[in-house]
This record gives structure tokens, sequence and C-alpha cells, in this order.
């Protein structure tokens, strides 16, 4: 037993108010967690349960790992399909350098996503062992700040591709070629934003167990 619940202990049985002790606990230096607890313990037969948002360094890793990989992936993909359309749609002042250049970062990109997606999959996939063994719990902080960040970024981009595409469209310069590529990127935004959001709508159907004590 801890000096703290057996001073509160004590005093109770000399009468002293909860609140006084409490005051008393707290003007000496203790936290108003410590005393709160150490007042759950004494009073109550159960222990106060821990919030569900509450994360550690193990779901820290996970998630970042997670959407790090994610973000990779998309990127690789997007720069992948631009310039497939660049050697496709060939511009007539394109010299033989560039066209090189597009093959260069083609295979660049390929070999991104072959690292980098099936490690977004495998980082998934421990995500939801992690919370199946109840030492995670779904839609926790961490999951909760890097989703909300990730779908803002993703509205952001997509604003600023249809500013740009209507720009260019009031200009009379556009080409088919820009139209294609604002086209596939407006289309892949959308895709991940949808992707994501409807994983926000499984935190409150999957069952939330408390995580298992002593995991970081």
């Amino acid at each position: 037993m801890s000096d703290l619940r057996k001073f509160i202990e004590f005093a109770r049985e000399r009468k002293i108010s909860d609140g006084m002790i409490r005051h008393l606990l707290i003007s000496n230096g203790w936290k108003d967690r410590e005393v709160c607890a150490e007042f759950a313990a004494v009073v109550l037969d159960v222990p106060i349960p821990e919030i569900r948002d509450q994360g550690g360094s193990r779901e820290t890793f996970f998630h970042l790992s997670a959407f790090a990989c994610l973000y990779v992936s998309v990127t690789a993909f997007l720069v992948l399909l631009f310039n497939l359309i660049d050697l496709s749609l060939p511009d007539s002042t394109q010299n033989s350098w560039e066209g090189q250049a597009a093959k260069t970062t083609i295979r660049s990109s390929v070999s991104a996503l072959v690292v980098f997606f099936p490690l977004y999959s495998l980082f998934t996939w421990l995500i939801r062992k992690e919370i199946k063994s109840a030492k995670m719990v779904a839609g926790g902080a961490v999951e909760r700040w890097l989703t909300f960040m990730t779908l803002f970024l993703i509205v952001m981009t997509t604003l600023i591709d249809v500013s740009t595409l209507l720009f260019w469209l009031l200009e009379g310069e556009i080409t088919s070629r820009f139209l294609l590529k604002a086209s596939l990127l407006l289309a892949v935004m959308l895709g991940v934003f949808f992707y994501i959001w409807r994983g926000t709508k499984k935190w409150s159907l999957i069952p939330q167990t408390k995580p298992v004590a002593g995991k970081a």
C-alpha cells in the first residue's frame, strides 16, 4: 500500500472530509490525478477505467508507419501515371533526354510501390491484429489525428487541383495531357479519401476492449 493511500485512509478514519484531505495533499505537491486515483482505490471497489484514446509508443509506431507507407505509395502511383501520360502523349518540344528521365522516374516509382505498398498492407494487418488481441483500440487518439490530418491534406490537394484546372480552362491554354493528369489526380485523391473515410465508420463497429496493462 502506498504512503498516499495510507494517509487518505488514516485521515478518513479521523473524520476529516474528503475535500480537506484532497486540499492538504494538493497543497503539499501531490498531483490531482494521483490523489483522485488513490481516493478511488480507497472508496470504490473497482479502479477508474482508462480512457480509450490513451495511445502509447507501440500504437504510434504502427500508425505512423502505416500512414507514411500510404503517403509514399499514393505519391509513387501518381508519379507513375503522370510519367506514363508524358510518354504516351509526348510534347512537341520534349527532347530525348526528357523522355529518358521519364523512363527512369517510372522505374523509381515502380520500385517504391513494390516496397511501400506491401509494407502498408502489412502494418494495416498488424494494427487489426493488435486490436483483436486488445493491445490497441480502434479509433484511438493517434489514429484519429493521423486520419483526419490525412483527410484534410486530401481535401486541400483536391481543391487546389480543381482550382488550377479551372484557371487554365478559363485561360484557354489547357492541353489534353494536362487535363488527363488533373483528372487522374482528382480520381486518386477522391478514391483515397473515401477509402480512409470508410475506415472511420468502422471504429464504432469494432468491439472496444481495454488495452492490456503494461503495454507501451
